[in-house]
């Protein structure tokens, strides 16, 4: 989330607060790495956001630390517009380490309705392109098959049968008589 935050430009335009949304990443940020200063990702994170944002580098020179468990932040969606989400962050206490973020809506508000509005556009979509991807082949390791089917086992998982003759059925003056094919 930092990276698109700080680095992407299409995502500073999804926020029209984003200096508010910028600080208080930059501040989540500073709680993590103080919980995960050994973490060489993080770090290298942290110094590729310092490097390339100049944002990021005064914000993170302040030494602020922000937990923000719930928030509200307005956003600004190209297909169903300005949109008021609440977030809430909730940890398990089984599991410290992970972390469940949460957004919604006022029920019955505009938001609510932008949101629906773009679930089912969005699940739509998806259902095209998993059909979309089921009809056309796709390549295994193995070569080239059908979305359908798995594909074949290299070996065989059982001995083939010894092939009968094939015959055919005639008519001939009311009986029925069989005769091998050719």
């Amino acid at each position: 989330m930092a990276r698109l935050v700080f680095l992407d430009a299409h995502t500073r335009d999804l926020y029209p607060q984003w200096t508010a949304k910028a600080k208080a990443v930059v501040g989540n940020l500073r709680l993590t790495a103080g919980r995960h200063g050994d973490d060489q990702l993080l770090n290298a994170l942290i110094g590729e956001l310092v490097t390339k944002s100049p944002e990021f580098a005064a914000w993170w020179a302040d030494h602020r630390v922000q937990a923000c468990a719930a928030t509200e932040y307005a956003m600004r969606h190209p297909l169903v517009g300005d949109v008021v989400v609440h977030q809430q962050a909730m940890t398990p206490a089984h599991a410290a380490e992970q972390t469940l973020v949460v957004a919604t809506s006022e029920p019955g508000s505009p938001s609510q309705a932008a949101l629906d509005l773009l679930a089912r556009a969005t699940s739509w979509s998806a259902r095209r392109a998993v059909r979309d991807r089921s009809a056309a082949p796709h390549r295994t390791g193995s070569g080239l098959r059908s979305a359908g089917r798995p594909p074949r086992p290299s070996t065989p998982c059982r001995p083939r049968r010894r092939r009968r003759p094939r015959r055919s059925r005639s008519r001939r003056c009311g009986r029925r008589t069989w005769r091998a094919r050719p």
